[in-house]
């Protein structure tokens, strides 16, 4: 399902959080982990045009943002201690 796309997306920038804590810095590993996501998605969904059957996808491109964005929420709201 498309939706899946959300929850993926999100559980990659919770995990890329904890990965690349750039001593500390929240302001610059949070902007390294949202930028590089967001060329992922890019890259995904440009690179699926290239696979027969598949089509690249303005909504699904969106709801990884979505997913983005919900996972920095979270992991902002929730996990404080984590850096």
């Amino acid at each position: 399902s498309n939706l899946a796309h959300i929850p993926a997306f999100a559980l990659l920038a919770l995990l890329w959080l904890k990965a690349f804590n750039f001593n500390g810095d929240r302001k610059f590993s949070t902007l390294f982990v949202l930028s590089s996501l967001v060329l992922f998605a890019i890259a995904t969904e440009f690179l699926q045009s290239f696979v027969p059957g598949r089509t690249a996808s303005v909504m699904d491109f969106g709801l990884d943002l979505i997913g983005i964005l919900s996972g920095l929420l979270i992991f902002r709201l929730y996990c404080k201690t984590a850096f």
